[in-house]
């Protein structure tokens, strides 16, 4: 891998990281947006544990993620 190719993988991830804190500044200034991480976690307690799972946020999350890496490898497979 030659460093132009290194150089701009890095300038994909350093926009996709801005990205996402931008994203996650947006859902913290709204409130209703909070509200849907809130009522879409599965909270299971029993005697002595409590499994909280973000159940919505994981579904954001991986369509992000999905969206970043077909980014990244399209722009890696460019001729």
């Amino acid at each position: 891998m030659d460093t132009s190719t290194l150089g701009r993988i890095l300038l994909v991830l350093g926009i996709g990281i801005a990205l996402l804190g931008g994203l996650l500044m947006f859902i913290g200034s709204h409130s209703g947006i909070n509200r849907f991480f809130e009522a879409t976690t599965l909270r299971i307690g029993g005697s002595g544990f409590t499994c909280i799972t973000p159940i919505g946020f994981m579904i954001v999350a991986s369509i992000v993620v999905t969206l970043l890496a077909n980014i990244i490898i399209r722009l890696i497979n460019r001729p």
